[in-house]
């Protein structure tokens, strides 16, 4: 027969493990975030004509982004995110929309630290819808592989709600490649190169 000490440590030590696994699993969870920010000017054509080639611009514009941390107090943590970037003027317009699922490096991990540098990086797809040009009409919509790079600081604001505060570098493939009747007058629709500024606020689930 068990005393009733070690009664005790065999009923209390599975009862203890059970409840401590949870509040540990809850204390890494997930986090979610929005933000906005602002991306540079885009090079979003290069049109070539026999030996000469020159460069359609649109100016920088405003962003969202939303996105899911996992192990938001650890030092490593899955990533994913997804931002809209509506470049355009009366001429031209294209929407860009990378997706990107990568992980995120936290220099100082724990919820002791009110602000962590970190890094990330997440392999994307990228959506492109092209509308409008002026002599070279040009457009349609495509899907290309790119990258989403990121660095910044995650910290805390009060309760479940932190800021995160950061750059971000978006880049893609070419869309297409339009010849005009001959491969020495043809239109390029370009790939991001992009860096943007972020700020915005998670919410620790």
């Amino acid at each position: 027969m068990l005393s009733n000490h070690k009664m005790g440590r065999f009923l209390v030590g599975p009862l203890m493990t059970g409840i401590h696994l949870p509040v540990k699993a809850h204390a890494t969870g997930w986090a979610v975030g929005t933000a906005g920010g602002y991306a540079e000017k885009f090079r979003s054509r290069t049109f070539r004509f026999f030996e000469r080639a020159s460069e359609d611009h649109l100016d920088g514009t405003g962003f969202p982004l939303v996105s899911i941390l996992s192990n938001p107090n650890g030092r490593i943590g899955m990533t994913a995110q997804i931002a809209f970037l509506p470049y355009g003027n009366k001429y031209s317009r294209t929407d860009q929309v990378p997706v990107g699922v990568g992980a995120r490096y936290r220099f100082t991990p724990g919820p002791q630290y009110e602000a962590s540098p970190y890094v990330e990086l997440s392999p994307a797809l990228v959506w492109s819808n092209w509308r409008g040009g002026d002599y070279f009409e040009g457009g349609g919509s495509s899907v290309r592989p790119g990258l989403i790079a990121g660095l910044g600081v995650q910290g805390k604001v009060i309760g479940r709600i932190g800021l995160d505060f950061g750059a971000r570098y978006f880049l893609s493939a070419d869309a297409k490649t339009i010849e005009r009747g001959t491969p020495e007058v043809s239109q390029t629709l370009k790939g991001l190169r992009q860096t943007g500024i972020v700020f915005g606020l998670n919410y620790r689930l």
